[in-house]
């Protein structure tokens, strides 16, 4: 048989029948979390101690704890700035709306408090649009980046993370840790919220 004929059955068969393609292998992702999620922790606890101080503000104007409307303008807000570093709409949208139910938990304890001491207003309070939003709006934006940069470790270090969380709360008392709890019940939640919008 001429050797041309060979080579070009040969070929026919390769096209035909061709070699199954390769599997990419999963990028390997390090479950030493302390590096990607420690900073996020800690950013989530500096803006909690923030809603103190906005409590002695609206303590102090007699203002209301709850602003539904504009709760949901910041989780909107939020949810976008948080899609574009890569991070899904629907998590990051439980994420921010459980940083705010976790301030107002703080608000709303302090208030109690104050009502049953019968608390008068109280001096050298940060102004609350001048100060503390835009202390808070530096902290999110911190905390955006550090969400995104954790996110290969939030998919997969459920465990590790849940450990993590577990002792940062033991050294969190009182009603902040309530707060705390509620805080950070998302980052062990990423793999059930990373779809849809």
């Amino acid at each position: 048989m001429p050797l041309r004929f060979i080579t070009w059955a040969t070929i026919g068969i390769l096209i035909a029948h061709p070699a199954p393609a390769q599997e990419k292998t999963p990028q390997a992702v390090s479950c030493d979390v302390r590096q990607t999620v420690e900073p996020i922790l800690a950013l989530i606890e500096e803006r909690l101690k923030l809603a103190e101080d906005v409590a002695r503000y609206k303590w102090n104007v007699h203002g209301k704890i709850e602003d539904p409307a504009r709760e949901q303008a910041i989780i909107d807000s939020l949810g976008q700035q948080a899609t574009r570093q890569g991070l899904p709409w629907s998590w990051a949208e439980r994420f921010f709306r459980a940083q705010i139910d976790a301030s107002k938990t703080v608000q709303r304890a302090l208030f109690t408090e104050w009502q049953q001491t019968q608390a008068a207003r109280f001096d050298n309070v940060p102004d609350l649009t001048g100060t503390t939003r835009p202390k808070l709006d530096e902290l999110t934006v911190k905390l955006i980046a550090a969400l995104a940069a954790a996110s290969p470790q939030l998919s997969r270090c459920g465990d590790q993370i849940g450990g993590l969380s577990q002792q940062k709360l033991k050294t969190t008392a009182g009603f902040l840790s309530g707060a705390y709890a509620t805080a950070i019940a998302p980052l062990l939640e990423f793999n059930r919220q990373s779809t849809g919008r």
